[in-house]
């Protein structure tokens, strides 16, 4: 092991540290010291992991990818890695963090959340596999409510006693609140498979409901399912 002795003023105090950063720019090169070499080139919106910070010259250190210059870099934060998270209003899905190359998506559109900036999330479609970033004020872990909650009838009788019985099943493409029968809340049971529906629905329920009817009077029936947001059908 080579030993020896350095001037302190050439020296500098590197601080330990365990983040990730993100890359802003294209063609952004690491070195192999604060004013050596270039080692790799990075495009816009790579993840680096870093394991120091020298803060006079301002730069992070990777052991992996040497010296880059904190000005081209952003923290990068994956502790909700992940998540599902929601489209909340039309935006664009960019490809990189330069805002250049990107398409339109939809409010509603879901993904998983791979991690975020102060301003973007990186997102990963679950239905392509695909990787972009959206603004973080236009995406929400609360997914929208976009359609009314839908109830089928299967099946009506009525016994002897003039007990009436309906049963069927609810959806909603969020969550339901209450199921109702001429006002009064009734069980539901949660489905594991779905009929299919003009929307694919988040949340399904099958019911059994009962009332008895009055003999020689009109009898008033009303069934009604209200969602997370209040919308009913």
């Amino acid at each position: 092991n080579l030993k020896g002795w350095i001037d302190p003023k050439n020296m500098r105090p590197l601080n330990n540290i365990d983040k990730k950063v993100a890359i802003v720019e294209n063609s952004i090169r690491t070195y192999e010291n604060i004013k050596g070499q270039s080692i790799n080139k990075y495009k816009s919106g790579d993840i680096l992991e870093v394991n120091g910070e020298e803060l006079e010259n301002d730069f992070y250190y990777s052991e992996k990818s040497g010296w880059i210059a904190k000005k081209d870099v952003i923290i990068f934060n994956d502790n909700e890695k992940g998540k599902r998270i929601f489209v909340n209003k039309e935006t664009n899905f960019n490809s990189d963090l330069t805002g250049d190359n990107y398409k339109k998506i939809t409010i509603g559109t879901e993904y998983i959340l791979q991690g975020s900036t102060d301003k973007y999330n990186l997102v990963q479609s679950k239905n392509t596999g695909e990787k972009g970033w959206v603004v973080k004020t236009d995406m929400s872990f609360t997914k929208p409510d976009l359609n009314d909650p839908v109830i089928l009838i299967n099946d009506t009788k009525i016994d002897d006693n003039n007990m009436l019985t309906i049963s069927g099943k609810i959806y909603d493409d969020t969550a339901i609140s209450y199921f109702l029968l001429n006002g009064i809340e009734m069980p539901i049971k949660k489905s594991n498979t779905f009929d299919k529906l003009s929307y694919v629905p988040e949340v399904g329920y099958s019911f059994n409901s009962q009332w008895f009817l009055i003999e020689g009077m009109e009898n008033n029936i009303e069934i009604k399912v209200i969602d997370r947001d209040g919308k009913s059908y």
